[in-house]
């Protein structure tokens, strides 16, 4: 990758990491102007998903290629999903030079995708509803009452979305929406970050 770019709200952890990787903050490169190939995206789990969206297409626009990896936070705010924790996600429990081997184990792993596959992505009206809810900052509670279902059904809602789209973490599905504008269509797209 030619670029590594954090998403954060939290200036400590940008700068806690710039110590051990070649980091960027994604503000920096609005000023810059820059246009590269490929961007690997930290993505801090806390930020609210509205500021992820406007976040990611300001950075889908600026590169061709695009690879999210969520750095899990352990008093995480987000929506992110307790069952996929483990997957697409760095624990950031963990000493500081660990937490730099995994992203860059994790950012070795995305650059060896040379060759991917097409699919046909179509976002259903459950799950259309499940992310505008969420970027209007609805709940869990009220959007499992405006879907006329439990809570853990929207969970469950969430993870399959996730698995159909071959992500291990939420907030990859929702960067694959947002930089395809799939809430308002839906076509056959290159899989480009999102690893089959």
């Amino acid at each position: 990758m030619s670029s590594i770019v954090l998403i954060t709200k939290d200036n400590y952890l940008y700068d806690g990491i710039k110590q051990f990787l070649p980091l960027r903050h994604w503000q920096e490169l609005i000023s810059a102007k820059e246009h590269a190939r490929e961007c690997a995206v930290l993505i801090d789990s806390r930020v609210p998903l509205r500021f992820l969206e406007n976040a990611y297409l300001w950075l889908s626009a600026t590169f061709d290629k695009t690879k999210a990896l969520v750095l899990q936070m352990e008093n995480e705010t987000c929506q992110a999903s307790p069952t996929l924790r483990r997957h697409r996600a760095v624990d950031m429990r963990s000493s500081c030079e660990k937490v730099a081997l995994d992203i860059l184990t994790e950012l070795e792993t995305f650059s060896s995708d040379k060759w991917q596959r097409k699919i046909y992505v179509e976002i259903n009206e459950l799950e259309r509803t499940l992310i505008t809810s969420l970027l209007a900052g609805v709940c869990i509670g009220e959007i499992a009452e405006m879907l006329n279902c439990s809570q853990k059904q929207v969970y469950k809602l969430r993870d399959k979305m996730s698995h159909r789209l071959n992500a291990k973490h939420f907030y990859s599905v929702c960067q694959y929406v947002f930089r395809h504008d799939l809430l308002t269509r839906q076509y056959i797209l290159p899989n480009t970050w999102l690893r089959g």
